[in-house]
């Protein structure tokens, strides 16, 4: 519970806000992702919607999807990726100008905010690589 006084004209009046989480809904990651890899010029797809689960169905009512920051590398996707936040699904192609050496492994964190602002997060390896995916 979180509260503020406010004193105004010789009045004084508390100000509360209660936050009340159902403990029946459950909210919980339900699966962490397996790695991917993809080729260069080969797109790639991911369903991040099968991560969280709650008993709930507006359990996940906003996400974050970022790269996870090292050396040299940003926040947010890399430009070849995108997120679309209807489908909950994580999409692009790489080209030779998104990738390195043998292979450009990249990290992206997923996070599901439920109504009551809790977080899950989960790590989603995504490979680029320069050969063919069998």
């Amino acid at each position: 519970m979180k509260y503020q006084v406010q004193q105004t004209n010789n009045r004084i009046s508390v100000v509360f806000r209660i936050m009340v989480i159902d403990p029946s809904v459950t909210f919980e990651i339900k699966a962490q992702p397996a790695d991917v890899s993809v080729a260069l010029e080969s797109s790639v797809s991911i369903d991040t919607s099968s991560f969280f689960s709650a008993t709930s169905s507006d359990h996940c009512v906003n996400y974050r999807v970022n790269q996870i920051p090292s050396a040299g590398v940003t926040m947010g996707l890399p430009l070849w990726m995108s997120f679309d936040i209807d489908t909950k699904t994580i999409s692009g192609t790489p080209s030779s100008t998104d990738f390195a050496g043998t292979e450009n492994p990249c990290y992206i964190e997923v996070t599901c905010i439920n109504s009551a602002r809790q977080e899950l997060t989960v790590t989603q390896k995504i490979t680029i690589t320069n050969n063919a995916v069998t």
